[in-house]
């Protein structure tokens, strides 16, 4: 008897110490949840979140002298005050420097002081520029629980941007701030903003477009007017009224012929993978007509233009197109596009088959170029070996604008659409 009673008592004990065991490790995992909850339902922990990861990983990157692009951006600037041409002529042994004059005269400050100190500089003022425009979209089409998935479904690819130090994310947070000053009617401010980034980047200046969608036309065209007259003269503080003209000429050229444009994660590299192997010669007929096709099938749809939803679609298409477009795109360029989907996403009816686009852009666009999560042999099969990316971010593109330009629209309706847009926004 004695031996069974001591078996049954181990094994109470040992059932007793199980579920206590489980308990407490169900307690510390309802914590865990709950504190997650209260991250994610606080603004100010979701920045605090952020600004950590992205300060350890800069901090990384400086410590292990990683940050060439920065330097880039630094010479290129230097050479501006100094007086000398970066387009025409660099000498530097870093990538060529390809942003406007405008861009140099914002970034002289993270120039001139150290390096180490102006590289975490330029991330972290990235970065709280990528929250604040987030945080800044109208309330009337995102709630913050929308704003929050924005910002998460971002987060990865904007990491992955700072980590290289890139300009990306300053450009798509100037996007996010003019298209939010454009939806609360301070077109004065939207019209600075895009020209900014436009006079920075030259693809800016496509988001000029979105001002049809908005009343008082010839107004906001003179703002832009004015805007555009006084970036284009500000460089003159260094370089000499007789070299100007030039000075742009030069910006316009390197734009041109950095890198063969098939090299590139655009559509020409996904043309020439499947045998049109000319497709360099074709890039701006290309380029195009495929904006005229956007901007007809817009105008068909002038009744639209007074629902928000629709001019967020619009916008991200736009996004979209800038990036897949164009020629110098790279992987961690795709945040333009990739905010441009999301945009789309949540301004769309919450459909099955978008959340199945939606997730697999992630997938692949977002997550698979991230050494940590994805060995750099997976990356190269799926991104060069298949062509994945492009294949499924074309298809992407392409049931954007059919959902939203074409699905409703008839082309028969070409003249009234334009008498009707023209009364309305005149």
């Amino acid at each position: 008897m004695f031996p069974d009673y001591w078996n049954m008592t181990v094994l109470f004990d040992w059932n007793t110490n199980v579920l206590l065991k489980f308990s407490r490790m169900k307690l510390l995992f309802s914590k865990i949840n709950g504190l997650i909850k209260y991250i994610g339902n606080s603004q100010r922990y979701l920045f605090g979140t952020g600004f950590f990861l992205m300060f350890a990983v800069t901090l990384m990157m400086i410590i292990n002298n990683r940050f060439n692009v920065f330097f880039a951006y630094k010479y290129g600037t230097l050479d501006f005050w100094n007086n000398i041409n970066p387009y025409s002529n660099w000498t530097h042994p870093y990538d060529k420097y390809l942003y406007g004059p405008i861009f140099s005269i914002i970034f002289y400050f993270y120039a001139i002081i150290p390096s180490w100190l102006g590289a975490m500089f330029w991330n972290i003022t990235c970065f709280i520029m990528y929250f604040t425009s987030v945080f800044y979209l109208p309330d009337n089409q995102f709630n913050f629980r929308r704003k929050r998935f924005i910002y998460l479904f971002l987060f990865p690819i904007v990491l992955t941007d700072l980590f290289h130090f890139q300009s990306n994310v300053f450009v798509t947070s100037l996007f996010l701030f003019a298209f939010s000053f454009l939806e609360k009617k301070k077109q004065f401010n939207a019209i600075g903003i895009i020209l900014i980034s436009g006079f920075s980047k030259i693809y800016g200046l496509i988001q000029l477009g979105t001002l049809l969608f908005y009343k008082k036309l010839s107004k906001n065209i003179f703002y832009a007017i004015i805007f555009s007259l006084i970036l284009f003269f500000i460089p003159l503080i260094k370089i000499p009224y007789s070299e100007l003209l030039d000075y742009y000429q030069s910006w316009f050229t390197a734009i041109a012929h950095r890198h063969n444009p098939v090299e590139f994660e655009t559509i020409y590299r996904l043309l020439f993978f499947i045998g049109f192997k000319s497709v360099v010669n074709y890039i701006g007929i290309i380029q195009l007509i495929s904006l005229l096709v956007i901007c007809l099938f817009t105008l068909l749809n002038h009744e639209k233009f007074i629902q928000p939803g629709f001019r967020a679609e619009v916008l991200g298409i736009i996004f979209s197109w800038i990036i897949l477009f164009s020629t110098t795109a790279e992987k961690h360029t795709y945040i333009v596009a990739m905010t441009g989907l999301i945009l789309w996403y949540l301004s769309q009816n919450n459909k099955k088959f978008n959340q199945i686009l939606l997730w697999l852009n992630f997938l692949i666009i977002i997550l698979v170029p991230i050494d940590i999560l994805f060995p750099k042999p997976v990356m190269e099969f799926v991104f060069y070996k298949l062509c994945l990316n492009l294949f499924l971010f074309l298809f992407t593109w392409s049931y954007m604008f059919y959902s939203t330009l074409l699905k409703h629209c008839s082309i028969f309706t070409v003249n009234k659409t334009l008498t009707d847009w023209y009364s309305r926004t005149i």
